[in-house]
């Protein structure tokens, strides 16, 4: 844990010396520079940088693209003349400006759910409609009130398969909440009924660590409830569906679980195999062994720009949409809400709607 603190520390503590030279640079038009307003300009920056230490929260959020904004029209502002335009793109004001609209446009980017469809092509199945939904992170941003209405909404879909690809409930989510929003979920209306994989937050394993919510629940108390309420939950398991459809649930990866090679060698190939995965991971692999298509989620389709894109290169998988390898389909969505902070940059909020032709 002091590891993954001093790690988080960097980048404040690197924008923090930014900063002074930030404010020294804006001071110095209107004011001489000495010892005492260097020891307040190094105040205000400590004030400024620590609290984004802590990377997931929406204060460290704007901290970090503020400063990234004044980088920018600082820069800029080194190929302009002196004068009252230069002294704007050092001023702030553009930086302020940037994040009002960026913060706007995150927030209403999360709040506001679209549907997305994704088509696929099959020689096993035709006409097979797949509703998938990741990421709820229930009622950190859609409460159960909310959720209520987006299910009356998803079930004009009419899917023949639902696919609840993991990250539904996280940390913050009190168990009462995750009652609630199982038993609306058991709302969604099929042909061959809802599937679910567990995610990394699911189950809570982060604990307090991230918040104070004492309204604690297990893996095992998701389970009852899905089954509850008619959802079936795969923990590296598989079943029939329908004549010719059979659904792999993958444990999610941050967990020891079986291979592709083992889930995959029990199943019947001449059915049109879904693999639910809550993390775009093995795709090759799924390939190689028979899988057909691959529902994931995970990503939140890069959140916060740009970590979405360092993330899916340094973790070689995708972060969003369809990856053809030969027959094999990997669809990512990037979820109906996010997590950490209520915004959403790099991506919309959506329920996918998988078309296989």
């Amino acid at each position: 844990m002091s590891l993954f603190i001093f790690i988080e520390a960097l980048p404040a503590v690197g924008t923090s010396i930014y900063l002074m030279f930030f404010f020294s640079r804006l001071i110095k038009y209107f004011h001489r520079m000495n010892v005492l307003l260097y020891i307040i300009i190094i105040l205000i920056c400590l004030a400024l940088c620590i609290p984004a230490i802590n990377f997931f929260n929406a204060y460290s959020f704007m901290y970090y693209y503020f400063v990234a904004f004044c980088a920018l029209f600082g820069l800029i502002s080194h190929f302009l003349k002196d004068g009252k335009v230069k002294l704007l793109f050092q001023s702030g004001l553009l930086s302020f400006v940037c994040l009002a609209l960026v913060v706007a446009y995150g927030w209403m980017n999360m709040h506001h759910v679209v549907r997305t469809d994704f088509y696929v092509s099959s020689k096993k199945v035709s006409d097979l409609k797949i509703l998938a939904i990741s990421d709820l992170h229930g009622d950190e941003v859609i409460t159960s009130k909310q959720l209520e209405k987006y299910v009356q909404k998803m079930n004009k879909v009419k899917p023949d398969l639902i696919a609840l690809a993991g990250d539904i409930f996280d940390e913050r989510t009190r168990k009462s909440v995750m009652i609630a929003q199982a038993k609306t979920l058991g709302k969604l209306k099929s042909k061959y009924g809802t599937y679910y994989v567990y995610g990394n937050h699911d189950d809570q394993k982060y604990g307090n660590t991230m918040n104070s919510n004492t309204e604690r629940f297990s893996g095992s108390d998701i389970k009852e409830e899905m089954e509850k309420n008619a959802i079936r939950v795969l923990d590296d398991q598989s079943v029939n569906v329908g004549k010719n459809i059979v659904v792999v649930g993958r444990r999610d990866a941050s967990y020891s679980r079986a291979s592709s090679q083992n889930l995959l060698k029990k199943v019947d190939h001449n059915k049109y195999i879904i693999v639910l995965d809550h993390q775009p991971l093995d795709m090759s692999e799924n390939a190689k062994n028979g899988a057909d298509l691959q529902v994931s989620g995970h990503t939140h389709g890069g959140q916060i720009w740009p970590i979405g894109y360092v993330q899916a290169i340094a973790t070689k998988t995708m972060r969003y949409g369809v990856k053809h390898i030969g027959d094999f389909s990997c669809v990512t969505t990037s979820g109906i809400a996010g997590w950490g902070y209520p915004f959403k940059i790099g991506a919309k909020a959506e329920y996918a709607v998988i078309h296989v032709k």
